[in-house]
């Protein structure tokens, strides 16, 4: 599994952290997380907005393929953030569970930061 938190090991209950960070998208556009080199694992976070939807958010999830997730997040608008409650299981990774929480910020205009942790519990871990 690929080193990229340098001497940082994090943990928290069972699971690994394997990556987690801030990003705010350029543009409106995307934002789209590679786990290792080559990529082992893709996450892509695409924002729409559905006016005629304005009072409901939803989560859509497609795998693109044996390693890509996309999600499409519709009308999340709060300045305050929006996102997961707990961690949610998004695949497998290292012959693990992979976890994801995250939580969305909008900005004025149509960018959007996202805050995210990866999570990776082995297999001879509790769920303690």
């Amino acid at each position: 599994m690929p080193d990229y938190m340098g001497d940082i090991l994090a943990r928290s209950g069972p699971a690994e952290v394997v990556a987690a960070g801030t990003i705010t998208s350029f543009a409106g556009n995307p934002v789209t997380i590679d786990y290792g080199r080559p990529s082992e694992f893709r996450l892509t976070f695409r924002f729409i907005e559905d006016p005629s939807r304005k009072d409901e958010t939803r989560v859509q999830a497609r795998a693109v393929d044996a390693v890509s997730l996309e999600l499409t997040l519709m009308n999340f608008g709060s300045p305050f953030g929006e996102g997961s409650e707990k961690p949610v299981q998004i695949g497998r990774l290292a012959g693990g569970d992979l976890f994801l929480h995250y939580r969305i910020y909008a900005h004025a205009d149509m960018d959007k930061t996202v805050q995210f942790t990866l999570y990776r519990r082995p297999p001879d871990s509790s769920d303690a």
